[in-house]
């Protein structure tokens, strides 16, 4: 990955990111949800999952500590970043529902996506929390 010079724990900061392949971008309400979404909080070093992501404190947040991934973000204060990351290969889970079902999970490297009736609907199910779980 080539190093992208972040803002400084504790420095407030404004960080564009790409909502273009969220959950909620499906569905006939899809128009109304913005492709860019700017995030308004202070940098936090406290938490990291990996070398490409980074976390922010958000304020009267319902989600106070939000980790960003770093592919997701189009500019931190107002200035434009390109993030080469390491490409991640797709992978798909089939999850068995609690009525004898299967579904099929899939996570594209970026996105967590799942074929039952939630999932078709944008909303978050227990088959993509069984299979980040694994």
């Amino acid at each position: 990955m080539s190093k992208v010079i972040l803002p400084n724990a504790g420095e407030k900061v404004i960080v564009s990111v790409d909502n273009t392949r969220g959950a909620m971008r499906t569905g006939p309400l899809a128009h109304l949800i913005p492709e860019v979404i700017d995030i308004v909080g202070v940098m936090n070093s406290g938490v990291r999952t990996d070398e490409d992501t980074f976390s922010l404190i958000v304020a009267g947040s319902p989600v106070p500590v939000r980790i960003i991934h770093l592919r997701n973000v189009i500019a931190i204060n107002g200035k434009r970043i390109k993030a080469e990351l390491k490409n991640v290969a797709p992978k798909s889970f089939t999850i068995k529902g609690s009525k004898g079902a299967k579904y099929t999970v899939l996570f594209d490297g970026k996105t967590w996506t799942c074929d039952c009736m939630a999932g078709k609907f944008g909303r978050g199910c227990k088959h993509v929390a069984e299979a980040q779980s694994r």
